[in-house]
């Protein structure tokens, strides 16, 4: 880099280095090495999404992207409010918006970005707050099923709006039985989705009907019920039982079935096949395997269109003995186009081995707005990927390296959104450009490389204020607790003697603490 200026090489010089540290150690800072008669820019600035539907009380990230300056920062704004209100919602810093508690009229508010490089220049988003039902509602995942004596099947329930995840009791009924003599259930509550198992008595009630009843921990007065058909088991003979009879599925959604054969000596399992009036092959949907063994389950994926009529019907036969099989029906039903979306916040993460992050995600197009939380795929995570917990609380491994958190929608989980984590174990910046041979490199950088670090992606996240300039290399340190809490923590000293720490990580600045070195009688002089 040639410098035009040789009276000011010694602060351009430090300038640089005080601003490549920040970038190598918090990936915060843009470094400005503008001539001394820079050409004129013009400035621009989008906004994306430009459109969103959120839920009352519910949140949405906003991305604003600043081209033609080296100012990337914005303002945000509220229908013509800075940073909004409590009756048409709030956005903070990073463009995260926050809907009001009740829809507003109209329930349309436009959110804007001002660029700060040039105020002039703004782009805007419409907002649409659509109000969602509060009503607890139960649903069951089968409605009939017919078990032999002393088989079981398995039973969920699913409970939408239920804000503290109460969950369902499980009641059995029947006209001809009563306790053990209806079949037993493996528990009495369970939290929404959570399959349990019904097992059917020993002999046969009169009637041969029991109800299975799941009720709202939060609202008792909503329920759903399945009616449980019992049947004789003959000595010595092959059966075949599925886990559901009738099934409803989304196009291009899936569900999975479980055959459980008796008296199967050599555990030969079933084979599977698919059939319908008005489909034949694929457009009947597909099976994941047309063979399994008993009490395997297997998983059904419809269909990309409603076949005419809708239902198929899938069959699983004994191997053992072809004459022995059992079917469920199924109707295909038409998923609705840009139904359910899923966001998460924030996309992008640094982290440092220990220091746990919160993710939000933000469900759309349906009333139940609940998410499973995957680390790389795997349903809450686990130890080599890093855990998270039901609200979004990821905790990383203990070794550095990349991983994807995910948000998977409960009311449709083919729809889900994904945010990027990378994990750095360097323990800290000691010592001016890192180590004694001053070459600057952070060996231990897991998030930032050619592809990112680019406009839209990369650039200032925030500033924090010093009484004077800082010509020293300021230095950073991981996990250092201040108060009770872990931090990570830039070190910086100023012309005046003024030794600031501040907290890496947090946006708006968080200054943890200051310290004035001047000695009584001492004072700082200017250059």
């Amino acid at each position: 880099m040639a410098w035009r200026n040789p009276v000011n090489l010694r602060y351009t010089y430090h300038f640089v280095a005080v601003m490549a540290a920040v970038l190598m150690v918090a990936g915060c800072a843009n470094v400005d090495s503008s001539t001394p008669n820079p050409r004129p820019q013009i400035v621009s600035i989008s906004v994306s999404p430009t459109t969103a539907s959120v839920q009352p009380s519910a949140t949405q990230k906003f991305t604003a992207v600043v081209s033609g300056s080296s100012n990337t920062t914005v303002t945000w704004q509220v229908d013509g409010v800075a940073g909004g209100d409590s009756t048409h919602g709030t956005i903070d810093a990073t463009g995260l918006y926050t809907a009001p508690a009740a829809a507003p009229t109209p329930a349309t508010v436009t959110v804007t970005a001002i660029a700060q490089a040039d105020t002039a220049k703004t782009a805007a988003a419409q907002v649409t707050i659509a109000a969602a039902s509060s009503a607890v509602s139960v649903s069951l995942n089968t409605t009939a099923v017919s078990v032999k004596t002393g088989n079981s099947t398995a039973l969920t329930a699913t409970v939408q709006n239920d804000s503290q995840n109460k969950g369902v009791s499980w009641t059995l009924t029947g006209a001809g039985c009563s306790g053990a003599t209806c079949g037993t259930l493996s528990t009495t509550t369970s939290a929404s989705g959570t399959a349990i198992t019904y097992t059917a008595p020993a002999t046969v009630p009169t009637p041969a009907t029991v109800a299975v009843t799941a009720t709202s921990v939060a609202d008792t007065t909503k329920i759903a019920s399945a009616t449980i058909t019992v049947t004789a088991t003959a000595t010595g003979a092959v059966a075949v039982n599925l886990n559901a009879t009738t099934v409803s599925v989304k196009t291009g959604n899936s569900t999975t079935f479980t055959a459980t054969v008796q008296n199967d000596s050599q555990n030969k399992g079933v084979s599977w096949k698919l059939s319908g009036t008005g489909c034949s092959g694929a457009t009947c949907g597909t099976l994941s395997t047309t063979t399994s063994a008993s009490g395997t389950a297997i998983t059904y994926t419809a269909p990309a269109t409603v076949p005419t009529p809708a239902t198929v019907t899938v069959t699983a036969t004994s191997v053992a003995d072809g004459t022995k099989s059992a079917s469920a029906s199924i109707t295909i039903t038409a998923a609705v186009t840009g139904g359910v979306s899923v966001s998460i916040s924030p996309k992008r993460v640094g982290l440092t081995t220990g220091q746990k992050q919160t993710f939000a995600a933000t469900v759309t197009g349906s009333t139940t707005t609940t998410v499973t939380w995957e680390v790389d795929t795997i349903p809450g995570g686990n130890s080599t990927v890093g855990t998270i917990t039901a609200a979004g609380v990821y905790t990383p491994p203990g070794s550095a390296g990349a991983h994807t958190v995910g948000a998977r929608s409960v009311a449709d989980s083919t729809v889900s959104a994904t945010a990027s984590v990378a994990i750095t174990d360097l323990a800290g910046m000691f010592t001016y450009h890192n180590d004694l041979s001053r070459a600057g490199v952070n060996a231990k950088e897991y998030a930032l490389n050619t592809t990112n670090v680019k406009t839209g992606t990369f650039g200032k996240r925030f500033a924090c204020a010093m009484d004077a300039s800082a010509y020293a290399q300021p230095l950073w340190v991981a996990n250092v607790s201040i108060g009770g809490v872990n931090h990570n923590v830039v070190i910086a000293a100023t012309q005046h003697n003024t030794v600031y720490a501040f907290d890496a990580d947090a946006s708006p600045c968080q200054t943890l603490w200051s310290k004035s070195l001047m000695a009584s009688g001492e004072t700082w002089v200017t250059n």
